[in-house]
């Protein structure tokens, strides 16, 4: 008999992004496509950023809200395909962003691209330069 669930007894495969309350905002980490089988990194960068609008509604909050955005790479030629994607969700506001490269992970399986959001009150960031 195999056991189906890993060792934080989540399902195998099964994936639960998180939305993360700070003092003066939130994060949502943890996003990605849920099945990257068959998906470029373009589907996956656009499965990952709708999940985040998802999380980011519920909050009642949209991705003109987003004061960074962060994400992983798994190929770094995927970020240039992306950029796009990124115009689509972001179309009238500009985050920071930060991109990282996973070099040499040896994975071969797995999520392309993984993806943060950020959101920090502009009181609160007023608040820290005053």
């Amino acid at each position: 008999m195999t056991n189906s669930k890993n060792t934080q007894g989540r399902t195998k495969g099964a994936h639960k992004p998180r939305v993360q309350h700070t003092q003066g905002g939130l994060t949502c980490s943890g996003l990605r496509a849920t099945d990257c089988q068959g998906q470029d990194v373009v589907e996956q960068c656009r499965l990952a950023l709708e999940q985040g609008a998802e999380l980011l509604a519920e909050e009642g909050l949209a991705m003109r809200d987003v004061t960074h955005f962060a994400c992983t790479l798994a190929d770094p030629d995927g970020l240039m395909s992306c950029l796009p994607v990124f115009r689509q969700f972001f179309p009238t506001t500009s985050p920071s962003m930060s991109f990282m490269w996973l070099k040499d992970t040896g994975r071969t399986r797995g999520p392309a691209i993984t993806c943060s959001l950020s959101v920090q009150r502009v009181d609160e960031m007023e608040h820290e330069f005053a």
